[in-house]
């Protein structure tokens, strides 16, 4: 037995190097969070000084994004191996990249920002506008692309996404005023340059990582994460090209990398305003009518523009088509359609040669249900052809294969269908991923990566024919065309 002495003696040794680690990592945090502050100050300074973000009050931007693009495989290397525990993600998104051979697809969009977390971003289309609006607690979406035409609240999962953005300041400048704790966690290389990675701790308990640069103190990179797939992934946005403002200094570039994804979404930012005159109502719950209306007056001021001029294919309608297809390509191809086998959109197995050669006019294009850039846009197209065509519509076989088979089943297709009033000519098929893969091989269209895809669309007058191939986003005024041109060469 140990005398009682002794006991208080251990007692007290224990007691105070337990005291001792407890105040080491006390100092130790204390140290990192001080630094982290000192660094935070300096890039308030050096974004244009915390007294001069806090009179901001509304901020709106207008310029491009590019949908579709896929990244320098270099600039995707360096990415992916700043995040070591996702080496083997960053091989195999690697070996998928394809060095681009198409100029990045473009849509215009404004972003209208009010504090405390109030946003509203529209996407322009076809003389249509895409519109999402979060008022600090609730949010909605008007998705014409889809041929969703009413308004729908955001899910749960959006709303808790849309929560977690960051005030109009970012998430470094007045952190102490928004109750954040700020932790500086050490140094890591963004794009071949040393950046502090400061972990922000958020008054509701959530963590964000912002990196910033340990020369100009500008943020260059901040992390995230995205709803992919029905799965939660991690993301980085990357801030590039800084401009000032009014004395601010703001990002004009913005660089989206998603886990396990190959490509990235890139955002250029033409023009930035700071406390623009914005209505209560461009943040309360969006009106079908009012955004209609807006679109009405909106027109074509140069040849970027994506609205289309309407017009009928007369005399040559090739070379009509070759003047009109201002966002697109086109050229003629022959391809050798494979044995495959697929399955319809009502659930049915078919042969795609025998689905394609029953005698009809095909177009054909490659989508999933679960794109959120290009399908919906080249979705709402073929619905709006189907009006453009009248009866011809009937000597016209439409046919969407899916590129992401895993996930569109024919019950999924058939909904998906559905949404966009597709008619009996407009058929959706999918199948093994497999037979997926070899449909796209076969037109030439395999990317390597769903999230890699570009717009594409194919048309054929008959079986044995050669196939017109459009890369990019035609109208459907331009496809109505060029289905009309391929009845008159039957």
């Amino acid at each position: 037995m140990i005398p009682y002495e002794k006991r208080r003696f251990y007692l007290f040794c224990a007691s105070a190097l337990g005291a001792a680690v407890a105040l080491a990592i006390a100092f130790t945090m204390f140290g990192a969070s001080g630094r982290a502050r000192r660094i935070a100050s300096k890039n308030e300074a050096a974004r244009g000084g915390l007294a001069a973000w806090r009179a901001v009050k509304t901020m709106s931007m207008s310029g491009k994004l590019d949908a579709g693009v896929r990244r320098d495989p270099a600039k995707l290397a360096m990415s992916y191996q700043n995040q070591l525990r996702l080496a083997a993600q960053a091989r195999r998104a690697l070996a998928n990249v394809v060095p681009p051979t198409e100029k990045p697809v473009q849509l215009p969009f404004t972003m209208e920002l009010e504090r405390p977390r109030k946003s509203r971003l529209e996407i322009r289309f076809q003389g249509e506008t895409a519109v999402q609006v979060y008022d600090g607690k609730e949010g909605w979406k008007l998705r014409p692309f889809l041929g969703r035409r009413e308004v729908e609240p955001y899910t749960n999962e959006e709303l808790h996404l849309a929560a977690q953005q960051s005030d109009l300041d970012g998430w470094l400048v007045d952190a102490s005023a928004k109750g954040e704790k700020l932790e500086l966690i050490g140094t890591d290389k963004i794009d071949g340059r040393d950046a502090y990675n400061i972990k922000v701790t958020l008054s509701d308990g959530q963590v964000r990582h912002v990196w910033v640069d340990t020369h100009s103190y500008l943020e260059v990179k901040v992390d995230g994460s995205r709803q992919l797939d029905g799965k939660l992934r991690p993301m980085w946005t990357y801030y590039r090209e800084y401009k000032k403002v009014d004395g601010l200094l703001v990002p004009h570039v913005l660089e989206t990398v998603v886990e396990g994804v190959a490509g990235s979404e890139k955002i250029v930012i033409d023009r930035v305003a700071i406390n623009p005159q914005l209505a209560d109502a461009r943040f309360a719950k969006l009106d079908p009518v009012a955004v209609k209306a807006e679109d009405a007056q909106v027109k074509p001021t140069k040849p970027g523009d994506t609205t289309p001029a309407p017009g009928d294919a007369k005399g040559d309608a090739h070379a009509q088509h070759r003047e009109k297809l201002a966002r697109a390509t086109r050229s003629t191809a022959e391809y050798k359609i494979p044995q495959l086998t697929l399955l319809r959109d009502d659930g049915k197995s078919v042969s795609l040669p025998q689905e394609l050669d029953d005698g009809r006019v095909v177009v054909l294009n490659f989508v999933f249900t679960n794109c959120a850039t290009i399908c919906p846009v080249m979705s709402q197209v073929f619905s709006q052809l189907q009006d453009k065509l009248g009866a011809d519509r009937n000597k016209v076989h439409m046919v969407s294969i899916s590129i992401d088979p895993e996930q569109d089943r024919p019950e999924r297709l058939a909904e998906y269908g559905k949404k966009l009033h597709a008619g009996p000519q407009w058929r959706q098929y999918t199948g093994t991923t497999q037979a997926s893969v070899a449909a796209q091989r076969a037109f030439d269209a395999y990317r390597g990566d769903k999230m890699n895809h570009t717009p594409l669309t194919f048309l054929r007058a008959a079986p044995g024919r050669s196939w017109v191939r459009i890369d990019g986003f035609a109208s459907a005024d331009e496809l109505a065309s060029e289905v009309r041109a391929q009845l008159a060469d039957r």
